[in-house]
């Protein structure tokens, strides 16, 4: 771990650091973490952090050994708890690199309100299992923005089981916006659109979601979900959308975007009747917002049009 390495702690927490320009290295063995590496231990709690342009090389005197986790690598951790926390730039360098930004190996992570952007590959262009690698264990992801990779998939679920509930798997350079390969997904109240390999790959159970590709399930469409921006990929609408990520750190606009006519992204109120929408802010539909946004107060408004009435 290139800022903290723990092993067979009971317990560990990271409460509002920033991890910044961390890297781990070494020459003989596999580079693992480049902010923090935790290995066997207890429960770890993560809660408002940055991490920060984070790296694992790759050894270049054992061509065997291999990256793994530029921000966080976690092994045989009982519960991991990843919440309001905000990745940028974190990478696995070289043609061994696993896990641009996570390596998950063991044990259970719980992910809520993170945003996940420029992660993933850097000096090479293949090899990699993906800015978030889930290779055992479980993963409950719950509004999660995983953008713009810089080379691989998104979500890659190579063993165990992931629940991903309202994410976002958006422009994802050379990879898909979820890979399952010899593991269980399930996909709810999401949104996977512009990945360049495509937005799923392999067996996902998917359910109210706006998809680049067709895949049966109920409440699923094949909509341009009419992203407002190419940075926290928010659903544009008239009635306003936010400019920030999670947090208190943007601004709301109503501006309209070019290509379209559209009063307001199609994955609005698109959720299952019934289903929470939380904090979602007024104006709002019946119905929540899907994507990494949905039921929180930075979700897209809804937009209203007007009512006419004739009097006789």
């Amino acid at each position: 771990g290139g800022a903290i390495y723990a092993t067979s702690a009971s317990s560990v927490e990271c409460l509002r650091c920033v991890f910044d320009r961390n890297t781990a290295g070494s020459s003989y063995h596999d580079s693992q973490g480049g902010a923090l590496r935790l290995a066997s231990c207890g429960y770890v709690s993560i809660e408002e952090c940055q991490f920060l342009t984070n790296s694992v090389p790759k050894s270049s005197t054992h061509p065997t050994t291999r990256a793994y986790g530029g921000a966080i690598y976690a092994s045989g951790v009982t519960t991991l708890v990843i919440a309001d926390s905000h990745f940028a730039g974190n990478n696995s360098v070289g043609p061994a690199g696993i896990g641009g930004c996570l390596y998950l190996s063991g044990g259970k992570t719980v992910m809520n309100r993170c945003a996940m952007v420029f992660n993933g590959k850097a000096g090479d262009t293949t090899g990699t299992l993906g800015s978030i690698a889930l290779l055992s264990g479980s993963l409950y992801a719950t509004n999660v923005l995983q953008a713009a990779t810089t080379c691989g998939t998104g979500f890659d679920i190579r063993g165990g089981a992931a629940e991903l509930v309202n994410v976002t798997a958006a422009n994802c350079s050379q990879g898909y916006g979820v890979n399952v390969s010899g593991a269980t997904c399930t996909l709810k109240n999401s949104i996977l659109w512009g990945n360049t390999s495509g937005g799923v790959s392999g067996n996902v159970t998917a359910t109210y979601s706006c998809l680049q590709d067709e895949i049966e399930g109920e409440g699923n469409m094949m909509e341009d979900p009419l992203f407002a921006d190419a940075m926290y990929f928010h659903a544009f609408s008239r009635g306003g959308y936010y400019t920030g990520w999670f947090k208190p750190s943007g601004e709301w606009r109503t501006d309209r975007i070019e290509g379209t006519t559209k009063s307001m992204s199609p994955t609005i109120d698109a959720g299952p009747r019934g289903w929470p929408f939380g904090g979602e802010p007024e104006p709002r539909g019946r119905r929540i917002n899907l994507g990494a946004y949905g039921g929180t107060p930075t979700a897209s408004k809804t937009c209203q049009t007007g009512i006419v009435i004739f009097l006789r």
